[in-house]
């Protein structure tokens, strides 16, 4: 693995610094959170416990790697994400100007995807990464939980629209037409289900973990990653397509970090904002 990230290294522009941690299964999670606590980094992001074996299926690792992304997920300094990996790169390095892949934000709304967004947005700064934001509106007088009733946090709502509109502006010069962004009216879950398996085209998706919508399938052994997510990473859902599984950091939902903060001379620094504009490491 440390080989492939040197490789990694001399064929782009990417600092890379390898490190190998022995750690029991039991508490690697505290060695991972106190790393990124100590390098200040903007995510962590960690493989799914699960693999896809020939057949297409999706395969445990075991349960204590399963515990080991949900520790991650409660006890992370910063935000995570969790890959889905269906061979996404493929088995072969290619440099950097000769990279090619098509990837999706299915955008529900709520912070976990307005990060999913917004490294959706740093990603799509290389030429050889094609980006769509397809928005899911539900139909009027319902939420996306396709409710009767419809209680909308306007905050968030104001935050979903804000991100929306850089991500527009950001790529209304046409330079790129490539980068497309489109609303698609639901009416029910079925509706989001078949949506998103058309949309299995793509080599990667990019969701947020916690958004307001209903789980998408009825019964998942990964309630961790989300509505969206479980279904994603679903044998169900696809054989080609990967997933990456987005949390922002809630410093007020961290009610028991691995590592706190010290203050010196009367000043505590703070712990990486968002992505928007700080280089994941």
């Amino acid at each position: 693995m440390v080989i492939a990230f040197e490789a990694y290294r001399q064929l782009s522009s990417v600092i890379v610094r390898p490190m190998t941690a022995i750690s029991a299964l039991s508490n690697i999670h505290e060695d991972i959170c106190t790393s990124a606590a100590q390098k200040r980094v903007a995510i962590i992001l960690i493989p799914f416990h699960k693999h896809q074996r020939l057949d297409g299926a999706m395969e445990s690792l075991g349960h204590s790697f399963h515990l080991v992304n949900k520790r991650v997920l409660h006890h992370a300094p910063c935000s995570v994400g969790i890959l889905v990996d269906r061979g996404f790169g493929g088995t072969t390095q290619v440099s950097a100007s000769n990279v090619s892949y098509k990837i999706v934000v299915p955008f529900f709304g709520g912070p976990d995807d307005r990060e999913a967004l917004a490294y959706g947005m740093r990603m799509a700064e290389h030429p050889g990464i094609l980006l769509n934001v397809i928005r899911f509106v539900p139909s009027p007088g319902k939420s996306l939980k396709f409710d009767k009733s419809v209680i909308e946090d306007n905050v968030d709502h104001e935050e979903d629209e804000l991100m929306l509109s850089e991500f527009k502006s950001a790529h209304s010069d046409k330079e790129k037409e490539s980068n497309l962004y489109e609303e698609m009216l639901v009416e029910n879950k079925a509706e989001v289900v078949d949506a998103l398996k058309a949309l299995n085209k793509y080599n990667l998706f990019l969701v947020g973990r916690m958004v307001p919508t209903v789980p998408l399938v009825n019964k998942t052994d990964c309630p961790e990653l989300g509505p969206v997510g479980s279904f994603l990473a679903s044998s169900e859902f696809s054989t080609t397509a990967s997933v990456l599984v987005v949390q922002q950091y809630n410093p007020s939902a961290n009610l028991h970090p691995l590592v706190e903060e010290q203050a010196y001379y009367g000043e505590t620094s703070s712990m990486p904002d968002s992505p928007h504009g700080v280089p994941p490491v």
